[in-house]
């Protein structure tokens, strides 16, 4: 459960995600993880991004480090200003980071701002 001023109690809008395409109120969104070409390697120095774009728009939302991965657990409207909103989890080998971000306190062009995080396991 979540819990925040900006966020009400009731049923919430969730997107369709299929092949990496998030689908929402008519709008399409390309969500991807980018990594570099050495990612996991002893000599990986690259930063592995997950990116969301829409048309010529691209928002960087999250970087993580060499062999993070990252998953969209939640897509949807939860704040309910009928804009994407995204809860994604970043795997660090050993911990886990599950990131809140809404689209209300986002400044244009991004889609959406990082306004809550919690950590599991790790060192």
């Amino acid at each position: 459960m979540f819990r925040s001023p900006q966020l009400t109690s009731g049923r919430v809008e969730a997107a369709k995600l299929t092949d990496g395409v998030l689908t929402f109120r008519g709008a399409s969104y390309r969500a991807s993880q980018e990594e570099p070409p050495d990612a996991c390697t002893s000599e990986g120095t690259g930063a592995v991004r997950y990116v969301l774009a829409r048309g010529d728009r691209r928002q960087m939302v999250a970087t993580g480090l060499n062999c993070s991965r990252f998953d969209l657990r939640w897509a949807g409207d939860l704040d309910r200003d009928g804009k994407l909103d995204l809860l994604l989890e970043e795997d660090l080998e050993g911990g886990l980071v599950l990131r809140l971000y809404l689209s209300g306190p986002a400044i244009p062009p991004d889609f959406v701002k990082e306004v809550a995080s919690v950590s599991y396991g790790g060192c």
